[in-house]
């Protein structure tokens, strides 16, 4: 019993690392992000967990948008899942605040002006229209 279900678990794992996302995947920096048509002050993450500095991306692990650029800390970060569709060029975000608190879905994120180092994602999370210059740290 224990040899298959070690086979499937193997067969498992290699079937997600195979999906996995190799475009975005990584820490991204945020060089600029504008709320609502407003810049965000670069040192706004001080007081507000809602001005990020850090993307991670990490395949079917999840993502993170983080306010602190010196550390990642889940509590004050907001975490989630993405879908990215390379056809379309489109990234569909389901976030949550905590394990227990969802954050609305954001209907879908576009991706502009991508290259290996920089992306610009575009869209509207809650209430809010966002545009993130985001450039590729690792």
């Amino acid at each position: 019993m224990l040899p298959i279900l070690a086979a499937f678990g193997l067969i498992f794992y290699f079937v997600q690392t195979e999906n996995s996302d190799t475009v975005l995947k990584g820490t991204w920096k945020v060089e600029q992000l504008t709320r609502n048509g407003r810049v965000v002050p670069a040192n706004a993450w001080l007081t507000d967990t809602t001005a990020w500095n850090r993307v991670y991306f990490a395949g079917w692990q999840g993502c993170a948008f983080s306010p602190n650029p010196y550390r990642y800390r889940p509590g004050e970060s907001l975490k989630g899942k993405y879908e990215f569709d390379s056809l379309t060029i489109n990234i569909r975000l389901m976030l949550s605040q905590s394990d227990k608190q969802k954050v609305s879905d954001a209907p879908r994120t576009t991706l502009i002006g991508r290259t290996h180092k920089v992306m610009r994602l575009r869209g509207i999370l809650g209430r809010d229209t966002l545009d993130m210059q985001l450039a590729r740290l690792r």
